[in-house]
């Protein structure tokens, strides 16, 4: 399996560019189109700060057609860098509707964190 990996726009730990879910869209939708183009078979996105910027991200990979994993960086507060709360259901629901997950994306997810 080949995986095409992107991160956050700026610091992955010190988040200083938020971005709305269409602007991150759209700045990720470059590499994650080329990643389409070439042998890839999923896209993995690592330390997302924010969940807006992980829906931007699920959005992009999702036009292409394009199997994606978000894993979230998590202070030992258990907060994203941002300030958003971690865990369920945000940001991992908050992503879902948002995003165009159908449910049984979500409930998959769910088994796989053990969290159903």
């Amino acid at each position: 399996m080949i995986s095409g990996s992107v991160g956050p726009r700026g610091e992955g730990y010190s988040p200083d560019k938020l971005m709305t879910e269409d602007e991150a869209e759209r700045y990720h939708s470059v590499q994650i189109g080329t990643f389409a183009e070439t042998e890839a078979d999923v896209i993995t996105a690592l330390t997302m700060t924010h969940a807006e910027e992980a829906i931007g991200v699920v959005r992009a990979a999702k036009s292409v057609g394009m199997p994606v994993v978000i894993s979230f960086t998590v202070e030992t507060d258990g907060k994203l860098p941002s300030g958003q709360t971690q865990g369920i259901p945000s940001p991992l629901c908050r992503t879902h509707p948002r995003a165009g997950l159908t449910p049984s994306a979500m409930v998959a997810a769910k088994d796989f964190l053990g969290l159903a």
